[in-house]
């Protein structure tokens, strides 16, 4: 408004018949900085005043050049065209900061290489004398910079997740992970986000196998500490050789000729218990009396697990005699024995 005013001022006063003695002091005391509500009023009052000034007088060269000045075409401005000069010159400076930010921000965060492509676009925006393509070329430019700046982000999101799984696998200490973790150290930020995809693919799927691991290793040692608890005998290693043979015999010396031989998988939950012969030559009618004995023990097997926080449900019961004790051989007990020296 001030300059606006100063120009109009010095219009006016190389032309004093143009207007009021008034209108020129109120317009001064706008050029000199006093703000008034009605200053785009006298601004216009002031501009319509000096276009209806007679034609027929002679303007100096210094006059000449200042009116050039103060119009943009032959037409003089009227008050709402002013006011809609001055709404398309904002958002266009709104673009501008928008995108003087974005492009900071890639220079900031990838480098001054990054941000090259969007200066040539803004150089070429800018060069475009028409404002509704100019500002057409800036929006898309404005888009194009924010979509760049979410996708760097996104991708240094993929970079940390990936470089936080590849720690906890490594923690794990296994050798045959080296590999993979080496590809996932020499990651960057512009690496190929598939290849970031990949690793991280992997390493949850490794670190899902060894938590699934440890849950069933612990189902494992709560049924065999539970067993112990009655009275079985729960040897140290029983649990990783329950793992590699897929079943263990444990032995009870109140029972002496039988056992209980658990298997099954633990990763699914899924168990089998039951009481087996150790001897050959036995008393076979005790067997009826072990399958009764057993049958006991499994629902106090339950309760102890119940009161850990673990379940054990029965799928498929088979009643007492229904079928003949297993026997397990004396070969076949030696070679448990052995899975089980070699799980110590």
């Amino acid at each position: 408004l001030q300059e606006n005013a100063s120009a109009l001022r010095q219009a006016l006063d190389a032309r004093p018949d143009a207007a009021s003695a008034a209108l020129r002091q109120t317009l001064h005391t706008l050029a000199d900085g006093v703000l008034r509500d009605d200053a785009e009023a006298l601004l216009a009052q002031g501009f319509a005043a000096l276009a209806s000034a007679p034609a027929e007088e002679r303007l100096s060269e210094a006059q000449r050049e200042l009116a050039q000045r103060l119009k943009t075409d032959e037409t003089p401005m009227s008050l709402e065209q002013w006011r809609a000069r001055q709404q398309q010159d904002a958002p266009h400076e709104q673009r501008l900061a928008r995108i003087d930010r974005h492009i900071a921000e890639l220079q900031l965060l990838q480098g001054e290489a990054s941000a090259q492509a969007f200066l040539e676009r803004l150089a070429r925006a800018e060069a475009e004398q028409r404002p509704e393509r100019r500002n057409l070329l800036l929006d898309s430019l404005v888009l194009d910079l924010a979509q760049a700046a979410r996708e760097h982000q996104q991708q240094r999101q993929r970079l940390e997740h990936l470089q936080d799984l590849a720690s906890e696998v490594a923690a794990l200490g296994a050798a045959e992970h080296a590999e993979l973790l080496q590809r996932a150290a020499a990651c960057q930020p512009d690496s190929d986000p598939q290849q970031l995809a990949e690793l991280t693919e992997r390493c949850n799927a490794i670190l899902t196998a060894h938590l699934q691991q440890q849950a069933a290793l612990a189902r494992r040692q709560a049924v065999l500490q539970g067993l112990a608890s009655l009275g079985y005998e729960v040897r140290e290693g029983m649990a990783t050789a329950w793992a590699q043979t897929g079943r263990v015999v444990l032995r009870k010396p109140a029972t002496p000729g039988y056992g209980l031989e658990v298997g099954g998988t633990a990763d699914n939950g899924r168990l089998q218990l039951r009481a087996v012969a150790l001897n050959a030559n036995r008393d076979s009618q005790r067997d009826r009396d072990i399958e009764t004995l057993w049958c006991g023990e499994f629902q106090r097997l339950q309760a102890l697990l119940a009161a850990q926080g673990g379940e054990l449900s029965v799928e498929r019961a088979l009643g007492v005699g229904e079928v003949a004790l297993k026997e397990i051989g004396e070969e076949e007990q030696r070679e448990m024995g052995v899975a089980r020296q070699r799980g110590l």
